[in-house]
C-alpha cells in the first residue's frame, strides 16, 4: 500500500525549492495552486513536479538572463572600437539601441550584434571608401534604379534625406542616400516578401482542420485572420483563428470544456495590473470563472452578457483581432497564471484598456445586448 504523504510534508517539499502550497494537495498527480515565495507568482502544478525540483518558471528565466546579459560596460568598449557611443542602454544583442558616431555626429540604431562584429556609423562607410559614393545625381538615380526605387529628391550628400518612390507599389518615404547606395531598397515590398516565404498553404491549414473534423468555408489568409469553418460533425458554422486550429482548437459545440455556444454567456475583460497584462475571455457561469480569475491575480475591468455562446466567441475572435492588427504583443505559456489561456492574453503597450474597451461595447451595442449586473 502506497505511504500517505502529510501535507505538512508536502509543504516542506514545496518550501525547499522556495515555494508554498496555497491548497491541500490531494494526490502527486493531481493539479494544485502554488506561490513562489521569492516573487509572489501563483499557477497550478502538478505536485510531482515539485518534487522532481521544478519551481518558478519566471525566477529562474531571470536568473538565466542576468547570467547571459553583458554588461553594458562591455558594450561600451566594443562601440568605442568603431568610433561610436551609445546613447541608450543595450538590453540584448538584438535589440536595436540608439548610438552617436563620434566622427560625424550621424545618430543611427544598429544591432549590438553588428557593432560586436565590427560594423559602425554607415555614413563614414562612404567616407571612409569614397568608391562606394556617387558622385552625380545620375549616378545616384542610376544607384537607385538598381534597387527598384526612383529619387523624388535632389540628393545633396549621402547623409541627408531625400524623398523616394518604389517603383513597384508606389510607397513613398524618406531615406538617406547612404542606404540606397548599399543596396537597401523598399522595406514594404521586403516585408510582404518575407510574409510570403513563411507563409503557410492552403494545404496545410486544410489538412489542420481536417485532422479536428472541420472544413473551411473562406480560403486562410493568415494565421491570426479569423477564418469561416464548418465542423463535419454538428454542422456549426463559426470563425477560429487559423493558428487555433492548427493548435487543436476545434468545434466549440462539440468541444468537451464546459462551454455551450447555445447558452446565454459573457464576454469579460481582465487585467494583472503589476504585469500591465490583458486577458479577454468568454464563460457560461461567470461567477465560478472569474472568482477563479480573481484568486490567481487577475482584475476584473468589466463584463458583458450576451444571448448566446456563440455571439460571445465572435466578440472574444474581434478582439484578439484587432489586438493583432495594432501589432499586440501576445503573452507566452510561462507568462500567465496556469490554465488562464495564454493565447488570448496580451502586454498592455501597443493596445491599451480604453480601446479595447471600445471596440467590445461597440460590438455589444449592435445587439443592444444589456450589460450584466455587478460587472
Amino acid at each position: 500500500m502506497p505511504r500517505v504523504v502529510s501535507q505538512a510534508e508536502w509543504q516542506r517539499r514545496a518550501a525547499a525549492i522556495g515555494l508554498e502550497w496555497l491548497e491541500d494537495v490531494k494526490a502527486a498527480r493531481i493539479p494544485t495552486s502554488v506561490r513562489c515565495l521569492a516573487c509572489g507568482r501563483e499557477w497550478v502544478t502538478k505536485p510531482d513536479y515539485v518534487n522532481a525540483g521544478n519551481g518558478c518558471q519566471a525566477c529562474f528565466d531571470a536568473r538565466r538572463g542576468q547570467s547571459l546579459r553583458v554588461p553594458q560596460a562591455v558594450w561600451d568598449e566594443r562601440a568605442a572600437v568603431v568610433g561610436i557611443r551609445w546613447t541608450g542602454e543595450v538590453r540584448t544583442s538584438g535589440t536595436p539601441t540608439p548610438a552617436h558616431c563620434l566622427m560625424c555626429g550621424h545618430d543611427f540604431t544598429p544591432f549590438p550584434t553588428n557593432v560586436q562584429k565590427g560594423q559602425g556609423c554607415p555614413n563614414c562607410d562612404l567616407i571612409k571608401r569614397p568608391e562606394l559614393c556617387p558622385k552625380s545625381q545620375q549616378e545616384w538615380e542610376a544607384r537607385a534604379a538598381a534597387v527598384g526605387v526612383e529619387l523624388l529628391d535632389e540628393v545633396r550628400n549621402a547623409a541627408t534625406k531625400v524623398r523616394v518612390r518604389c517603383r513597384t507599389c508606389g510607397h513613398t518615404w524618406d531615406v538617406q542616400p547612404a542606404v540606397i547606395a548599399r543596396g537597401h531598397g523598399c522595406r514594404k515590398c521586403g516585408q510582404e516578401r518575407t510574409a510570403a516565404a513563411r507563409r503557410k498553404p492552403q494545404s496545410y491549414w486544410v489538412a489542420a482542420a481536417a485532422a479536428l473534423g472541420l472544413e473551411w468555408l473562406d480560403p486562410v489568409e493568415g494565421a491570426l485572420t479569423p477564418t469561416r469553418a464548418r465542423c463535419m460533425t454538428c454542422g456549426t458554422i463559426f470563425a477560429p483563428w487559423p493558428s487555433g486550429v492548427a493548435r487543436g482548437h476545434g468545434c466549440p459545440t462539440c468541444a468537451q470544456y464546459g462551454f455551450t455556444v447555445a447558452d446565454p454567456s459573457v464576454v469579460y475583460l481582465l487585467t494583472i495590473p503589476d504585469l500591465a497584462i490583458l486577458k479577454v475571455g468568454v464563460a457560461n457561469t461567470p461567477s465560478d470563472r472569474l472568482d477563479k480569475h480573481r484568486r490567481r491575480g487577475w482584475e476584473v475591468l468589466n463584463t458583458w452578457a450576451t444571448d448566446d455562446g456563440e455571439y460571445a466567441l465572435s466578440i472574444e475572435a474581434a478582439v484578439l483581432a484587432w489586438w493583432a492588427e495594432r501589432g499586440a504583443v501576445f503573452c507566452e505559456r510561462h507568462e500567465v497564471p496556469a490554465g488562464d489561456g495564454f493565447t488570448e492574453s496580451v502586454h498592455a503597450g501597443r493596445v491599451d484598456v480604453p480601446g479595447t474597451l471600445a471596440v467590445i461595447e461597440g460590438l455589444i451595442a449592435e445587439r443592444k445586448t444589456p450589460r450584466l449586473p455587478g460587472g
